[in-house]
């Protein structure tokens, strides 16, 4: 049915599209001024304070039994949120 040729030339391009899809919207959003910029273009600058109040909110934090996840989820439920 298919070449091994063919087939890798699918999945070259399923996996290139992949990539651009996840890509594109973070580009944009730095080149832009978006959450991206603000965030990471000087993570110093990032504190406890710079979260908004994120009352009413839920936050799905994976991995949050131990390190950045724990953090993570300890600081979003102290701003507020309901954590999963």
């Amino acid at each position: 049915f298919f070449s091994v040729g063919m087939a890798l030339k699918c999945a070259v391009f399923v996996a290139l599209v992949a990539i651009a899809m996840g890509l594109i919207p973070l580009l944009f959003s730095y080149k832009f001024g978006g959450w991206v910029r603000r965030h990471t273009h000087n993570p110093s600058n990032f504190t406890f304070a710079s979260i908004p109040d994120l009352t009413g909110r839920v936050a799905i934090v994976t991995g949050s039994n131990t390190g950045i996840g724990k953090v993570t989820a300890r600081e979003l439920a102290r701003k507020g949120a309901s954590v999963i």
